[in-house]
């Protein structure tokens, strides 16, 4: 089978991180004849190179360039794939809905990766409405993005993100990334993602304020990159920076989450909804309590109270109650980490997304 995955580019969120493992688990499964096609040249995850993927750049010289439709139809004809995977709505979506009649290949639209519905009459809407009626099957990555995305449920399917188990081998040992990272707290308290408004970076310091404020045993780490790093920053007298730290993008952000002793996610409900989050999937993996906020496929991972805590968006009172809860009791961090590490292996874990791909695959290829 010849697979081509149409993505706008490889940068260092989550619909990238789940890209690579599934070529990575693809390649597992003798699937190696993968081409990835995008439109700018940014590759924050530079272990596809390490996979048997073929890289095509296809680059939009300027925002008016409809030549690059000319070229993605090129470049699709010439690698002849059997099957199209679109992960990113504008643009790659958009371009293939002009191009796809001239195919002859099957299409799988996977970006469904959030739970944000889409505003009405809107070019994302246009496109999301015919990429669906062209798409022999739409994959989503949580019943609330399905829902949210109003894909048709007749060719609608969940795959959930899958974890990779052997990343568990590949981690710093944890007094190095806390000697990396010149941790002088004993406890430390993550959130990453994305520093832009979809993540609401805002409700996390404002509770880590809250925290440090009545004690000096924790470090919050943010680990990202984004627009609004600056901002944030801005907002921290000279006390608050020794214990609120911006890390910026890391390529060893599984070993920092594998460190922490409590993983946060904060969401922009407003503006984004979650799908699966690969940092909650990763934090549970790795036995590290999680604390997000409720929405979207946040719900269908995080049993309340079991393998970590749902709250409320916007609330950094609740947030700051829930963190100090678990940096206080040692045995119920233990009872959640156990049971989020089950949660996982069960019902997350890469083997069974790569099954569940190559079943699809296999169904429509027949």
């Amino acid at each position: 089978m010849r697979l081509a995955i149409l993505i706008d580019f490889f940068g260092g969120g989550g619909k990238e991180r789940r890209c690579l493992q599934l070529i990575k688990g693809l390649n597992c499964n003798n699937i190696k004849d993968i081409h990835v096609i995008m439109i700018d040249n940014i590759v924050d995850y530079p272990d596809l190179y390490k996979t048997t993927a073929k890289v095509h750049i296809i680059e939009r010289h300027g925002k008016y360039d409809l030549g690059v439709i000319k070229r993605l139809y090129k470049t699709l004809k010439q690698i002849n794939p059997d099957v199209i995977m679109t992960w990113t709505l504008i643009k790659m979506s958009f371009y293939l809905c002009i191009i796809k009649p001239f195919l002859k290949c099957k299409y799988i639209s996977a970006i469904v990766t959030a739970a944000q519905p889409i505003k009405k009459y809107t070019i994302d809407d246009i496109t999301r409405f015919i990429a669906f009626k062209q798409a022999d099957v739409i994959v989503g990555n949580s019943y609330a993005g399905i829902k949210a995305y109003k894909a048709p449920i007749k060719k609608s399917l969940v795959i959930y993100n899958g974890f990779d188990m052997e990343r568990l081998n590949n981690l710093k040992h944890i007094d190095q990334v806390k000697n990396d990272l010149s941790l002088k707290t004993p406890f430390m308290v993550s959130m990453a993602a994305r520093i832009n408004r979809h993540k609401d970076y805002q409700t996390y310091i404002d509770a880590a304020k809250k925290v440090i404020a009545q004690r000096k045993d924790v470090t919050f780490y943010c680990i990202g990159k984004g627009e609004l790093i600056d901002y944030y920053k801005s907002q921290l007298n000279a006390e608050e920076q020794k214990y609120i730290m911006f890390l910026g993008f890391r390529k060893d952000v599984d070993s920092i989450l594998n460190a922490s002793t409590v993983s946060v996610l904060c969401t922009n409900n407003k503006l984004h909804k979650e799908g699966v989050s690969n940092t909650i999937l990763e934090s549970m993996a790795y036995g590290v309590p999680v604390v997000a906020t409720t929405g979207g496929g946040t719900d269908e991972i995080i049993i309340d109270g079991e393998t970590g805590f749902i709250i409320p968006p916007f609330e950094p009172s609740v947030l700051a109650s829930k963190i100090n809860i678990l940096l206080d009791n040692e045995s119920l961090r233990q009872q959640m980490s156990e049971k989020s590490q089950k949660r996982i292996r069960n019902n997350f874990s890469l083997d069974l997304m790569v099954e569940n791909y190559m079943s699809l695959f296999n169904r429509i290829l027949c």
